[in-house]
C-alpha cells in the first residue's frame, strides 16, 4: 500500500451504505492511503450500484468531475 501514498491523482471511491463489510473495508483502507481521495456513499445501494442504481453512480462521477 505504501507505493500508492505517494500518488496526487484526484480519485473517486464509491461505496454503498449496503455494501459488505470487506467492501467497506477495502474502501476506508483505500481512502487512507490515496492522499486525493474522497468516498461516496450511496444510500440504500450494495456493491453492485453501477447495476441497481447507474442514475446515483453517474450523479456522483459527475459531481465529482465537476470539482
Amino acid at each position: 500500500m505504501e507505493a500508492f501514498s505517494s500518488l496526487a491523482i484526484p480519485t473517486l471511491l464509491l461505496v454503498g451504505s449496503e455494501s459488505p463489510a470487506w467492501a467497506k473495508t477495502g474502501t476506508a483502507v483505500a481512502h487512507s492511503v490515496l492522499r486525493d481521495s474522497q468516498v461516496a456513499e450511496l444510500d440504500g445501494e450494495g456493491h453492485l450500484a453501477i447495476l441497481t442504481a447507474p442514475e446515483l453512480v453517474a450523479a456522483e462521477v459527475n459531481r465529482f468531475l465537476g470539482e
